[in-house]
């Protein structure tokens, strides 16, 4: 793993213009069975049918509530209305809220920005790069949306290290299925107060290909 991450050139940022994202609209069939679950059936009633433009302000307004309804919903639902968090965060009202947001905005937000960039940013040295391991020894492989927020983190024990840039299909296409094989998660969006959202190199990786497979 450490010599495949060695090999991986830093690269610059190509933006994808936003509008190439060819998903429908989730259809009424595509919410599945509206009587499972409460919180899918409130948001099938309150933005159900609409466009990520309709629905944003109901996302900007209720970002806990709009979070919890979706995180029970199809895939196809999530996949679709995941983006209004990030679109929210990347607003003027929403600068600066990343830091403060649960867990699975920032999740949100990561996934907006790297699919746009097509980059991912983490943080190394001459030596290498760097990881977190928890009380049990399990490995972490911290991974950022953004320059900025990989070099807040860069104190303490990880002084001294510098942002690097991944370029996101290199990160899907080789180093996902090595960390897997090695059994490394991925520790998303951690930031100086808040852990990163822990998920497993397969889950990044199909979450990962969905996104990208909007814009081809």
């Amino acid at each position: 793993m450490a010599a495949k991450a060695g090999e991986l050139a830093e690269g610059g940022m190509a933006r994808r213009p936003t509008g190439m994202r060819k998903q429908p609209i989730p259809a009424r069939e595509d919410w599945g069975d509206l009587g499972i679950d409460p919180e899918v059936r409130s948001g099938y009633r309150l933005y159900g049918g609409r466009s990520r433009d309709e629905a944003l302000p109901l996302f900007a307004a209720s970002p806990i509530e709009r979070a919890a309804e979706l995180r029970f919903a199809p895939t196809t639902v999530f996949n679709y209305y995941v983006f209004c968090f990030a679109d929210v965060l990347s607003s003027p009202a929403g600068a600066g809220a990343a830091d403060a947001a649960s867990c699975f905005v920032r999740l949100a937000h990561f996934l907006k920005r790297v699919v746009d960039w097509e980059t991912v940013w983490g943080l190394r040295d001459e030596a290498g790069w760097v990881a977190v391991a928890d009380s049990e020894g399990h490995s972490s492989f911290p991974v950022w949306p953004h320059p900025r927020y990989a070099a807040a983190c860069a104190d303490h024990e990880w002084a001294g290290n510098a942002p690097a840039a991944i370029d996101v299909r290199e990160l899907v296409e080789q180093w996902l299925p090595a960390m897997a094989s090695d059994n490394v998660s991925l520790a998303v969006f951690p930031t100086p107060g808040l852990r990163g959202v822990i998920v497993s190199a397969a889950e990044l990786a199909a979450v990962l290909r969905r996104a990208l497979a909007e814009y081809e």
